[in-house]
């Protein structure tokens, strides 16, 4: 069996701004499907058995469940870093040049709206869950995976030069996105063949590969005025983006994208996305 203890204390992230997942949890967990141990042995059934002998005391600590509450409680962080308490970044972008697209004040409106929309969380849902192999071959780690990510991370992660990792990608299917984030699961077999030396195999199931859905839920406030009341900045109405994540992942990259497509079906001379966090947002435990 193995603890995060087992592990170097090495956190990881697919982005360089998103270093704040560990393969297995030692101090905190921070959504349902955070792994806190991994155990091998011979057969599945086996395996299964050992897994529910795992005894795992939880500190229950308030729930963060929407991006008003993650904003509304600072005193409660899920991650102690970031642009501020459960932001993990919060940035503002403009294309063109937004004064001189707006026309000059005027005493009436022509034409001004604004709207807020709530997007779901949304996973690709492959039908082939996430399996992986890992073995010993010389000195060398045999990855079997679907992702390149993986070797990547394995290194820092493991203590192991890249050099001595070899990743064999595997049919994959269809990803859709939902088989790029490294899983705890394919560090887990990874440091657990190391151990015992021998193959070892971890395949995730339907409800294992949906705890990790790679879309984020957002809350996008977006609004347009042609032209303006006298008086009224015209970036006034302009979009206010916020996106959800239990961790960084791909968070800063879809809010960017977010904002920076929203000229794609229109043209528009100039927009400018204000001051849109990406919000760190889940319910907490300690272990």
């Amino acid at each position: 069996m193995l603890t995060g203890l087992d592990l170097p204390r090495v956190k990881f992230g697919i982005l360089p701004v998103s270093q704040d997942e560990e393969a297995l949890c030692t101090e905190k967990v921070r959504m349902v499907g955070d792994a806190v141990a991994a155990v091998a042995a011979v057969d599945e059934e086996t395996a299964e058995r050992a897994t529910e002998l795992i005894d795992v005391e939880y500190e229950v600590l308030p729930a963060l469940m929407s991006i008003e509450a993650a904003l509304r409680r600072p005193e409660v962080r899920i991650h102690e870093y970031g642009d501020g308490p459960n932001v993990h970044k919060a940035v503002s972008l403009e294309f063109g040049d937004v004064e001189s697209a707006s026309p000059a004040p005027t005493s009436c409106a022509r034409m001004s709206s604004t709207s807020r929309a709530n997007t779901p969380s949304a996973d690709g849902a492959a039908l082939r869950a996430r399996p992986l192999g890992a073995r010993r071959q010389a000195d060398a780690l045999v990855v079997d995976a679907d992702s390149h990510y993986v070797h990547r991370l394995l290194g820092p992660i493991l203590d192991v030069p890249l050099a001595h990792i070899r990743v064999i990608a595997t049919p994959n299917g269809g990803g859709f996105g939902g088989k790029l984030d490294p899983f705890a699961h394919e560090i887990a077999a990874c440091k657990l063949s190391q151990v015992t030396g021998r193959p070892v195999k971890i395949n995730a199931d339907a409800r294992g590969s949906l705890l990790r859905p790679p879309g984020p839920p957002s809350r996008p406030d977006v609004g347009a005025d042609r032209r303006h009341p006298a008086g009224r900045d015209p970036r006034d109405a302009l979009p206010d983006l916020a996106r959800r994540r239990r961790y960084g992942s791909y968070g800063v990259a879809s809010t960017f994208y977010t904002g920076a497509l929203q000229t794609v079906t229109y043209r528009v001379p100039g927009v400018q996305v204000r001051g849109g966090p990406d919000l760190h947002q889940q319910a907490a435990l300690r272990a």
